[in-house]
């Protein structure tokens, strides 16, 4: 009988931590916001497809939170929009990757933007990098000539939300900053 006891003791312990972890990630996910936007790449002047595939150019944006010392990647989708369901708080733009005939390219940024709690959807903009690229006799050679954030939000912002089933919620715009130095320990 001893036996029958711990079996359900330990059965009746499992189900409640059980229902504890599910219902602390509800309340979990109800302090996180939709961040999103846009990223586009223009290499040597033309605006590159993004996609999968062993030509495709796919792209991930590396984030970096400073209050937990987390990192993040979010993966940008064909069309060039990404989003992400995040806590609020600062964070960096560490980098964009994207890949160059094959090789990963990995530019490093020095962008942060904020994370409200007071909006449910925080809208990044649209981030373009422009590159030039030059192939030779001795490989490939890139650089990054800049980076421009553009608000585009009164024009996309009500049609991509209603894409990701979030229409009508209340949203704010968190451009991403240039950062003049930005120091941190990991």
């Amino acid at each position: 009988m001893g036996k029958v006891n711990k079996n359900l003791n330990f059965r009746i312990l499992a189900v409640f931590a059980a229902v504890t972890g599910l219902s602390a990630s509800a309340f979990a996910a109800d302090d996180e916001s939709m961040v999103f936007g846009k990223f586009r790449l223009l290499k040597n002047g033309y605006e590159t497809r993004l996609g999968e595939g062993f030509f495709g150019n796919t792209a991930f944006l590396r984030l970096y939170r400073a209050d937990d010392q987390e990192e993040f990647s979010v993966k940008v989708k064909e069309d060039g929009e990404f989003s992400v369901r995040l806590a609020p708080g600062d964070y960096y733009l560490m980098s964009i990757a994207f890949k160059h005939k094959g090789e990963t390219v990995e530019p490093e940024t020095n962008f942060m933007f904020n994370v409200s709690d007071d909006y449910a959807a925080n809208y990044v903009g649209t981030i373009t990098l422009e590159a030039k690229f030059k192939t030779g006799y001795q490989g490939t050679k890139g650089s990054f000539d800049r980076f421009i954030v553009s608000n585009d939000c009164e024009s996309v912002c009500e049609t991509r939300l209603a894409k990701l089933g979030l229409e009508g919620i209340d949203t704010t715009t968190s451009l991403p900053e240039w950062q003049q130095q930005v120091a941190f320990t990991r």
